[in-house]
């Protein structure tokens, strides 16, 4: 499991009506739920949300070219995602229990 960022109104309503949401190749993608949520934080992007994606760090991603030049605001990395692949919703409780 790898995660993304994304819109809360809009992503919550793609879950809530698609029997199959995913994540498109090519978006972004963390490869920790912390590592999204300090990205959240740091740019202050407050109407987002951390979301999971069914997806491998070591075989679904690529470098981002972008990355180098957007890390200078989030010191956090990022790749693309390669391939398409199922979103889902994470299970916050579990996830933030998991890295206190």
């Amino acid at each position: 499991m790898i995660y993304t960022v994304g819109r809360k109104e809009g992503y919550e309503h793609y879950l809530n009506t698609d029997p199959n949401p995913g994540k498109a190749k090519g978006g972004s993608v963390w490869r920790h739920y912390e590592h999204a949520k300090i990205y959240l934080q740091r740019t202050q992007q407050h109407d987002y949300d951390v979301y999971a994606v069914d997806a491998d760090w070591l075989e679904d991603v690529i470098p981002d070219p972008e990355a180098p030049h957007q890390n200078a605001v989030s010191y956090i990395p990022w790749c693309q995602l390669k391939r398409d692949a199922k979103l889902l919703r994470v299970n916050k409780n579990e996830t933030e229990q998991r890295y206190m």
